[in-house]
This record gives structure tokens, C-alpha cells and sequence, in this order.
């Protein structure tokens, strides 16, 4: 089945989908991808073929190039104005199934506005384009390649024995030589596996922490550490929790059979594997999905899902990577899920290169450092354009550089902050704060779509360094020299 359907009009840009198909073929498999010219099976209905075509991808890439919006018929009608038109036909139906729809903009072509769009297609409008130029090719179609990566990761395929078995020699060296390229050179105990399978469920995550501010020294970034042994509190290794995710730090997806065996399965046979997600199908026909995690990310409850810990991390990937003392604004153990404009990696994808970057570019309003070995064997630096879920997780950094357009220009929806006030209650997540900044705190639940309110502690309240809650709900306000609090929105649909 394809999962990137590549949409493009032939006399606007043809010769650019063709090369981006080529691309993202060596990135992928060509069976993952659809481009009508090669896809399409002769004696079968065209339109009908589309249609299933587009509802069976997870994402499509929308080809905009110089006469997209304006390309005429042979009668002199706009071709976007034809009801039967392939190229609307292709984005409506993605647009109405809410699929991902990521618009490319070709050799400097503009967004066309709302205005200009048939009513099907106005949705297009609001979706982050990306840009495609001849001169930069091979830098845009590498971020066009991590956006998809988003939504349709890369399968990792094992390779074949002539005979048809899997290559355990390479299984093995990658346990062997892992270790040794991602982790300090002090020699580290083999990882615990579990090799049993799981007899009963496991008592439920630990409890959230106290809504309200207190004197007990604060709450770690990473509740998935809470565990003296490595593990999170009251989590076996192996055993399978059911109605429970782990949320973020996701290096490898693939479809899978229904059965939660099938993915702990596949996480046992890879040795970089530390624990996994299994979904569930859903009532749409799509398959389930195993998600595979390097680190032991946020757990969380949610009735789609089944997870387990197969091994323990190596201490190292236990605790976030460490603030670097000249980055400020940026919080340890914070992952940022989505709003992903730009990436880069290797040597060059420092915290300090994150900000720098993010800094630079005005479009960027927070960054994300992951450490190596957790998405690749490099370091990546994420930047984002958009507000994003925050996960904790020891994988990342993450820095918020600017507040989010919607932010700035719907007061109504937002306070200022509120000296000596404290929103008794509905925190979902607190942490420490890496400097003395009420504006730490309000920037990262500007951040965080679900963040309505926060609450800032003055420093030496709940240990040296001042801390932060995150509220979904607003709670009522009430008097208190400890705190500073701001509403962000109103959370009203």
C-alpha cells in the first residue's frame, strides 16, 4: 500500500515530481509512494483508482508550482474551477479525509490565498508549505523528507540470507558495537531483557504530582526515572500494560498484525529497542501500528494503546542531556511533538547551534535538541514554526525562543501575568526551571496546545530553583506571594 501520495499537475510541474519521487524512492520504498504515471494499473477506472489511491495514504504532497492555480482548459477555464479536475479531485478528497496534505512550493511559487481556492480546497490555505528549488534541491527535499517522517516514518527492513533467513550476524553487531558508539566509554552491565512472556497486568502509573505548590522538593522532568532501578515506578520489565502509551521519542513505526505480542515481538529482535507502543486498529479499517523507543519515554493513559519496558537503559539515557550553561530559556527532559519546519543533524546539531538557529530565523518559536542514539545515531536539532505537544521524555532539550502568532494577537483569550497569584489545581505536568524567569514558564504553556494556565514558584519553595505547572483547566485564582500564574486561552472549541 502507498503511504505518500505525491500530487502534481503534468504541464505545471512534472519534471520536479518526477525527480522528488525519485528521491524519496531511495528513502523509502517505491511501493510506498504513488505518482499516477507509474501507479496506475491499465483497464481500471481512472477516477476510481485515485480515490482509493488517496484514501489508503497517510500523507500527500501537494506539487504547487508557477501555473498551478491559474492552468487553463482548452476552452479557457481555470482547470481548479472543473469539478472533475484530477489534481482537486486528489487534494479535496485528502482534504476531507483529514489526511496530512503538505503543500511544496515550487521554485519560489507563492501560497494562493483562501480567496483564489473552490470551497473544497480552501482548507489547503492553512497548511505549512514547504519550498522545492532546482538551485537547493537536495537541502528542500531533505526536509521534505523528515516532514514525512513525521507522519510516515521509514520501515527498517532486515536484510535477507540467500536462503531466506534474517541476518543475525548484523542483529548482533549492532548489540555489540551500540553500546560502544552511543554511550560512555565506561563499560556498561548487558541490558536487562524480559524473555518470559507477561502473566498479568501491571499496577497503573504512579499518580500525577500535587496540583498545588508545595514545600516537597520538586517533581523530576522525567517522571519515566522515577524507578531506583531504571524503570518507572511499579513497571516490571516485559510486562504488558494495557490502556497505557508511551508518548514521544519514536524512532521506528511499522504495521503490524493485531496483537500487542506482535510488537513486544519485534522489540525483543532489536537490540536498540528499550520499549514499545502498540495501537490498536481503528473503526476506519487502518492497521495497527507498533512504535518502537530508544529511551523510556512519558507514559500516559489512552484506551488505544498497549506498551511495555523490554530492557533498561543504560544510565545515561535515563536523565535528560544536560542545559549547556550559555543556552537559556531551555528546559531538560521536554520533547516537542510537531511543528516541525526544518531539521539538521551531526556534528553540527548542538543546543547551542539549536538556539542559534531558531534565533536567526524569525518563522521559529521553539527548538528541540535530541541526544544520539535516539531518533539516528546523530544528534538532531529540531526547529518549529507552531505550537507543539510537549512530552517528557530524557531523550531532548527543548528552548522557546517566541510566542505563537495566535498568542500575540488574541489578548482576549490571554492574560498578562498575574503577580502573587496561584491557580489552585488541574496541573497536568510541573517542572524545574533552568533559570529565575516567569516568562520560562508562560512560554512553554504558549508552547503546548493543551497548556491553558500556568503557575510560576518563586525559588527556595520547592527547592533551589524556581518551578513551573502546566493547567489543561482553568482553575479558580486566589491570593498568594508564591506564585505568579497567566491564562494563555480559554480553551473554548
Amino acid at each position: 500500500m502507498a503511504r505518500i501520495f505525491i500530487n502534481y499537475r503534468r504541464d505545471d510541474t512534472q519534471g520536479v515530481a518526477g525527480r522528488l519521487f525519485d528521491y524519496l524512492a531511495s528513502k523509502y520504498s517505491r511501493q510506498e509512494l504513488f505518482m499516477d504515471v507509474d501507479a496506475m494499473k491499465p483497464g481500471l477506472d481512472f477516477a476510481k483508482q485515485l480515490d482509493t489511491q488517496v484514501s489508503q495514504c497517510h500523507v500527500l504532497l501537494a506539487m504547487i508550482g508557477p501555473h498551478w492555480l491559474d492552468a487553463r482548459d482548452q476552452s479557457g477555464k481555470r482547470r481548479l474551477d472543473n469539478a472533475r479536475d484530477s489534481v482537486r479531485v486528489e487534494l479535496a478528497s485528502a482534504l476531507k479525509r483529514d489526511i496530512a496534505v503538505i503543500p511544496v512550493l515550487v521554485e519560489g511559487t507563492t501560497m494562493p490565498s483562501e480567496d483564489s481556492l473552490t470551497d473544497d480546497l480552501k482548507p489547503l490555505a492553512r497548511r505549512h508549505a514547504l519550498e522545492l528549488r532546482h538551485t537547493r534541491f537536495n537541502a528542500d527535499a531533505d526536509a521534505i523528507m523528515h516532514a514525512l517522517e513525521e507522519v510516515v516514518p521509514r520501515r527498517r527492513v532486515p536484510l535477507l540470507l540467500a536462503g531466506g533467513g534474517i541476518v543475525v550476524a548484523a542483529a548482533v553487531a549492532v548489540a555489540v558495537l551500540w553500546p560502544k558508539l552511543h554511550r560512555a566509554p565506561a563499560p556498561q552491565p548487558a541490558p536487562q531483557v524480559a524473555l518470559s512472556a507477561p502473566t498479568s497486568l501491571p499496577n497503573p502509573p504512579a499518580a500525577a504530582p500535587p496540583a498545588t505548590p508545595s514545600p516537597p522538593a520538586p517533581a523530576s522532568a522525567t517522571p519515566s526515572s522515577a524507578g531506583t532501578d531504571g524503570l518507572p515506578a511499579g513497571v516490571k520489565l516485559g510486562e504488558m500494560m494495557s490502556g497505557i502509551a508511551l508518548r514521544g521519542s519514536l524512532y521506528h513505526v511499522t504495521d503490524v498484525a493485531a496483537d500487542p505480542a506482535n510488537c513486544q515481538s519485534a522489540c525483543r529482535a532489536d537490540m536498540h529497542c528499550i520499549a514499545w507502543t502498540y495501537t490498536q486498529p481503528n473503526g476506519s479499517g487502518a492497521a495497527a501500528h507498533c512504535s518502537l523507543k530508544a529511551v523510556i519515554p512519558e507514559q500516559v493513559k489512552d484506551i488505544c494503546c498497549t506498551s511495555a519496558i523490554e530492557r533498561v537503559p543504560a544510565p545515561d539515557m535515563r536523565v535528560p542531556p544536560p542545559v549547556p550553561a550559555d543556552v537559556t530559556g531551555a528546559q531538560p527532559g521536554i520533547e516537542l511533538e510537531g511543528g516541525t519546519y526544518r531539521y539538521f543533524a551531526g556534528a553540527d546539531a548542538t543546543p547551542e547551534a539549536c538556539q542559534a538557529a531558531c534565533r536567526a530565523e524569525g518563522q521559529c518559536l521553539a527548538w528541540d535538541y535530541v541526544r544520539p542514539g535516539v531518533f539516528s545515531p546523530d544528534a538532531r536539532c529540531f526547529l518549529k514554526s507552531a505550537a507543539s505537544t510537549q512530552v517528557s521524555s530524557p531523550c531532548c532539550i527543548a528552548g522557546f525562543e517566541r510566542q505563537t502568532a495566535a498568542a500575540t494577537q488574541s489578548p482576549a483569550a490571554a492574560s498578562a501575568p498575574m503577580a502573587n497569584t496561584d491557580l489552585h489545581g488541574s496541573s497536568y505536568r510541573n517542572f524545574e526551571l533552568a533559570s529565575d524567569s516567569v516568562t520560562l514558564c508562560q512560554s512553554a504553556c504558549k508552547a503546548d496546545t493543551q497548556c491553558l494556565a500556568w503557575t510560576y514558584v518563586h525559588p527556595g519553595l520547592q527547592g533551589t530553583n524556581a518551578h513551573c505547572w502546566l493547567k489543561n483547566i482553568i482553575p479558580p485564582a486566589s491570593a498568594n506571594s508564591c506564585c505568579t500564574s497567566g491564562i494563555e486561552r480559554t480553551g473554548a472549541k
